[in-house]
């Protein structure tokens, strides 16, 4: 069992993922981006909370719309 941290959209079902270069058409240095993530290896999990929350500053959230929670995610091999 592995315990990892995702940044989690606190009104809705988006986690924090990799920007692809479509996210940074607008905002060239964006790292991060929330999408809507139906299984962990499309979320981006994160080894520390310390990790998880600088990764959510590289975000750029709209404060309108984007609030993050980080959650806990626990991972156990099958």
């Amino acid at each position: 069992m592995k315990i990892q941290y995702a940044v989690k959209n606190a009104f809705a079902n988006k986690f924090l993922a990799e920007a692809s270069d479509d996210d940074r058409r607008f905002t060239p240095n964006r790292m991060y981006i929330f999408r809507v993530c139906n299984a962990v290896y499309e979320m981006a999990l994160f080894d520390t909370k310390a990790e998880a929350i600088k990764a959510y500053e590289q975000s750029y959230p709209s404060p309108y719309n984007e609030t993050g929670i980080i959650v806990e995610m626990i991972l156990h091999d099958e």
